[in-house]
């Protein structure tokens, strides 16, 4: 009887303490995900500022071209 209880008291712990401990591991990964997803908007970012910069390039030479 006394060998019953203890090991469900045992259960009683170690069984939140599993779900907190796979909690964290889940909003570690999720963390991570995160930040690699923030880097390639990061990126996407750049690339559209370089392409708009280079199309205002192009412009501005078509319109030199004209005017000469």
């Amino acid at each position: 009887m006394l060998r019953s209880l203890h090991s469900k008291m045992l259960m009683g712990y170690a069984l939140p303490i599993a779900l907190i401990v796979l909690n964290a591991i889940t909003q570690n990964r999720s963390i991570d995900a995160t930040e690699e997803a923030l880097k390639w908007v990061a990126h996407t970012e750049e690339v559209l500022f370089d392409c708009n910069r280079l199309l205002l390039t192009v412009v501005d030479a078509e319109t030199g071209e004209r005017g000469f």
